[in-house]
């Protein structure tokens, strides 16, 4: 009997010792856990924070290492997608939020896909009609270039006209003040 009592307390004492080993390792975990979020919530503030100073590329650095902690951070996705829209790189922008679609699946990505997409469409129209006005001031340009050449002829083909009326005026005199001095 003595031994099953020995065995029974050495089971007991495994057990106490198992639970208490076991609540330390949950105890680390959380712990850690803890750890973890206010890293990522330090970076989520220092990325907000070079985005409103305008230093967006320190910004999607500071994103990017929250993902590289939290892959389904949608905020950091968000804020990357932002950064790159500050910047005008529309098209990098939406291929950062498809692929946060791809990984978290949130609704709310989806409908920021569609406000780049069409902020994407109107920077297109509008480079497009830069592009127009621009032509039509070339053709501008061109235009008062060749009016000018053609004003410029006139001018030359006029005083050589008048330079001959002159020389011919000139010849006519001299032969009137021949004839006089002859007469």
């Amino acid at each position: 009997m003595k031994s099953k009592s020995r065995i029974s307390r050495f089971k007991s004492n495994i057990k106490s010792k198992g639970y208490t080993i076991l609540l330390a390792i949950l105890a680390s975990i959380t712990l850690l856990a803890c750890q973890q979020t206010d890293v990522v919530q330090e970076k989520m503030n220092l990325a907000t924070q070079y985005m409103s100073e305008g230093n967006y590329e320190q910004a999607i650095v500071m994103y990017r290492e929250v993902l590289d902690a939290e892959p389904e951070n949608v905020e950091a996705y968000l804020g990357i997608a932002d950064a790159y829209e500050a910047m005008e790189d529309y098209e990098t922008g939406l291929t950062v939020l498809e692929e946060a679609y791809e990984v978290t699946g949130e609704e709310t990505i989806a409908q920021e896909i569609e406000s780049v997409e069409e902020l994407q469409a109107q920077q297109e129209a509008l480079q497009a009609e830069a592009e127009k006005e621009e032509e039509k001031a070339e053709k501008h340009k061109k235009e008062e270039a060749k009016d000018k050449a053609e004003e410029d002829k006139d001018y030359e083909e006029a005083h050589e006209s008048l330079e001959k009326t002159a020389e011919q005026i000139a010849e006519g005199v001299e032969e009137i003040s021949e004839e006089a001095v002859e007469a």
